[in-house]
């Protein structure tokens, strides 16, 4: 009986694995991961970066603690939906990560989250000003539980 527990817990290890979201700035990136079965996000403390290259190497170091099986990276449209130079390094920064890391990389869009995450912060009787870190935080978050919630 023990024996089949233990298979049940490699199968369901095997199975179930964490998401890394990835609010990505040229210097913070804001960092979010899901629970083991993929229902909740909780926000990681955001990380100051020097550019793209440190920000991959603090993505990569975040998926390796939390032991991840995919990264979803924000990216930032434009409101008409269209990508414009951001854009265009976050594409960049994608292709980085999957290179580095072997994980599927889903990108997602962020548009408003910073929008929201400021608002998020505000009903909590936050002052915004001067909160850069926790607004990347939040915007990590708020988007990791826009693509949970796509998943069911």
């Amino acid at each position: 009986m023990a024996a089949l527990h233990f298979a049940v817990f490699i199968l369901l290890r095997c199975i179930l694995q964490r998401i890394l979201a990835v609010d990505f700035g040229m210097r913070r990136v804001g960092l979010a991961v899901s629970d083991a079965l993929g229902l909740t996000a909780q926000g990681l403390l955001t990380q100051k970066v020097s550019g793209p290259n440190q920000a991959v190497e603090v993505v990569v170091e975040a998926s390796c603690q939390w032991q991840v099986g995919r990264i979803v990276v924000g990216m930032p449209l434009n409101m008409d939906g269209s990508k414009g130079d951001m854009a265009r390094i976050v594409e960049s920064f994608i292709a980085n990560l999957l290179e580095k890391t072997g994980l599927p990389v889903s990108e997602w869009d962020e548009r408003l989250t910073s929008v929201y995450a400021h608002r998020v912060l505000q009903a909590s009787g936050q002052k915004s000003r001067g909160q850069k870190g926790a607004i990347d935080r939040i915007a990590a978050t708020l988007l990791l539980e826009s693509y949970i919630e796509s998943l069911s």
